[in-house]
C-alpha cells in the first residue's frame, strides 16, 4: 500500500507539471476521500509550490520577470518551478511577492 501511495503521489506531481506546462490553474480545492478511498495529499511545501504557479499564471507573470524581480538567474526560477525540486518557504514566499501577491500563513 506504501509503495501505491508514493506511486499516486508521484503522478499528482505530474499532473501538476502538466498543468504548469499548459498554463492552467492547479485545482486547490480538496475533495473529502469516500469510505474505502485512499487520498494523495501534496505536502505544505508542495502546496505551497502550486500557489505560487497559479499566482504566476493569475497574474501572466513570466518566468524572466520572476527573476528579475527576485535579482537571479532565469534557470533559478526554472527549478523553482519544477513541483518536484525541493524549494524553500522564504524562497516560495517571495517569489509570490514578485507576482504581486502575498502568502499568508494559518493555523487552524
Amino acid at each position: 500500500m506504501e509503495a501505491a501511495e508514493m506511486d499516486m503521489h508521484s503522478l499528482l506531481l505530474d499532473c501538476v507539471a502538466d498543468y504548469v506546462d499548459e498554463g492552467k490553474i492547479f485545482p486547490t480545492t480538496v475533495k473529502r476521500p469516500k469510505k474505502n478511498e485512499v487520498s494523495v495529499e501534496l505536502t505544505a511545501s508542495e502546496t505551497v509550490k502550486v500557489l505560487f504557479l497559479n499566482s504566476m499564471i493569475e497574474t501572466r507573470t513570466k518566468p524572466i520577470q520572476i527573476a528579475r524581480r527576485l535579482g537571479v538567474a532565469k534557470q533559478e526560477v526554472t527549478r523553482i518551478l519544477n513541483p518536484r525540486q525541493k524549494t524553500k518557504i522564504d524562497t516560495l514566499e517571495r517569489a509570490i511577492e514578485a507576482t504581486g501577491k502575498k502568502l499568508i500563513y494559518s493555523v487552524v
